[in-house]
C-alpha cells in the first residue's frame, strides 16, 4: 500500500504539454479514477507513475519519497494493460506465477499456494491448467489482472483494463474489481474514459482535459458540484441540458431568463443573487441534468417552458424524452411508464435546487 502525491507535475514532448502542472493527493489504499477524453494526459499521467515516464518538472512521491528517477523495477507497482498482455504460449498458471517465479524466484511451494489464492479470489480456479490462447478474452484479462496481483504491488496502475470486454463482463468485473480492492486495500489508480465505470468503482475522480486537472473529487462531488461546463457535460450517462440565460435580480433573488417564448423566469431563492456581481458583461449558461426536468401538461402554471416532443428514446429502465421550445431543445429523463407521442405539446418545470449556472467566457461553474 502506499500514498501518492503528484506536485505541480509537467510532461512536455518538444512543445506540447501532456500534463499541465498536475498536483493530485492519493489515500493509502484507495481507488482513484483518472478519467477524461483521448489524449487528455491520463495514460501519460499513469506512465509518470509506473516509471515508463519521467516528469519534465514537479514531483511524484511514494509515501512522502520522491521517485522521479526511480527505477519502474523498484517501485513496486503493479500494472494492467488495456491489451492484457499475456503469453498466450503458456498456461494460465503459468503466466500468473511467472512475477513470483522468474522476478522474485520464491520456492516452488510459495508459487502454488499464491497461484491458488489469486485464482480463487478471480473464480479462474478451473481454468489454471488452460492453455492462455484458448482462453476466452474475458479470461485473459483476469488471468493479466492475477499476474499483477500475485506480487501484491503497493500500487495497482489499470489502463482502460475491461475496454476490450464485453458490455456484461465488463459490469461485472466492474463491481469484482472494487471488492477486491476493498479486501486488499491496494492503492489502486484505474484510467478510462468511460464515466460509468470511475463513478461506479472509483472513491475519487481526477476528471483531465487537454493535460490539466479539470476537478478531483467524490463521484458525488464531481457529478453533482461539476467545477465547469466540461465537467458538467463529461459526466452524466444522459447529457447535461445546457441552456442560454440572462441574469437578473428580483427582490434580493437570482432571477434567469431563457430566450423561449412564453418561458417563466428561473428564480433562485438561497442567495444566488451574489452571482450578479461576478458576473460583468460575460454571457452565462444554465445547466441541468435531464432528471432534474419534470414533464408536465402545458397548460399546468408549474412550467416554466413550453415544448413539442422530437422524439423518444426507450431504454428498458427509464425513457429520455427530447423536446423543443423555441430554438431550445431539451432531454428529459423519465419513467419507462411516460412515453409521450412524437408531436405532443407538454410543459417543462426546472428543478430549481438541480439548477447550475456557467460563465460563458472561463466555463467555471458559479453555482
Amino acid at each position: 500500500m502506499a500514498k501518492i502525491e503528484l506536485e505541480n507535475v509537467w510532461k512536455r514532448f518538444g512543445r506540447v504539454e501532456a500534463v499541465v502542472d498536475l498536483t493530485l493527493d492519493i489515500p493509502d489504499g484507495s481507488f482513484i479514477a483518472l478519467l477524461g477524453p483521448s489524449g487528455c494526459g491520463k495514460t501519460t499521467t499513469m506512465n509518470m507513475l509506473s516509471g515508463l515516464l519521467q516528469p519534465t518538472s514537479g514531483e511524484i512521491r511514494f509515501n512522502g519519497e520522491v521517485v522521479n528517477d526511480l527505477h519502474p523495477g523498484k517501485r513496486n507497482v503493479g500494472f494492467v494493460f488495456q491489451n492484457y498482455a499475456i503469453f498466450t504460449h503458456m498456461s494460465a498458471f503459468d503466466n500468473i506465477a511467472f512475477g513470483l517465479r522468474v522476478v522474485r524466484k520464491q520456492p516452488a511451494e510459495t508459487v502454488e499456494r499464491e497461484v491458488e489464492r489469486v485464482a480463487e479470489l478471480l473464480d479462474i480456479s478451473h481454468l489454471l491448467e488452460q492453455r492462455a490462447a484458448d482462453l476466452s478474452v474475458n479470461d485473459m484479462q483476469k488471468v493479466a489482472i492475477g499476474r499483477s496481483m500475485i506480487t501484491n504491488p503497493g500500487i495497482f496502475l489499470l489502463d482502460e483494463p475491461f475496454s476490450n470486454l464485453d458490455a456484461a463482463f465488463r459490469a461485472y468485473m466492474r463491481a469484482e474489481m472494487k471488492k477486491l480492492q476493498r479486501e486488499l486495500r491496494q492503492t489502486m489508480i484505474y484510467v478510462t474514459h468511460d464515466q460509468v465505470e470511475a463513478m461506479a468503482m472509483a472513491d475519487h475522480i481526477a476528471i483531465m482535459d487537454l493535460g490539466k486537472l479539470q476537478q478531483y473529487g467524490t463521484p458525488d462531488e464531481v457529478y453533482n458540484s461539476p467545477a465547469n461546463r466540461f465537467v458538467a457535460h463529461f459526466v452524466g450517462s444522459t447529457t447535461m441540458n445546457f441552456l442560454p440565460a440572462e441574469l437578473g435580480a428580483t427582490d434580493g433573488s437570482l432571477e434567469l431568463r431563457l430566450p423561449i417564448p412564453e418561458a417563466r423566469p428561473i428564480v433562485l431563492e438561497d442567495g444566488s443573487a451574489k452571482l450578479l456581481d461576478e458576473k460583468g458583461e460575460r454571457g452565462h449558461t444554465l445547466g441541468i441534468r435531464p432528471e432534474h426536468l419534470e414533464l408536465l401538461d402545458p397548460a399546468n402554471e408549474r412550467a416554466d417552458a413550453r415544448g413539442t416532443v422530437l422524439l423518444v428514446e426507450p431504454l428498458g429502465a427509464r425513457n429520455i424524452v427530447h423536446l423543443r421550445a423555441g430554438e431550445i431543445d431539451f432531454r428529459v429523463v423519465v419513467p419507462p411508464t411516460i412515453r409521450p407521442r412524437v408531436g405532443d405539446a407538454l410543459g417543462i418545470e426546472l428543478e430549481r435546487k438541480y439548477v447550475h449556472v456557467f460563465d460563458d467566457m472561463t466555463g467555471k461553474a458559479l453555482r
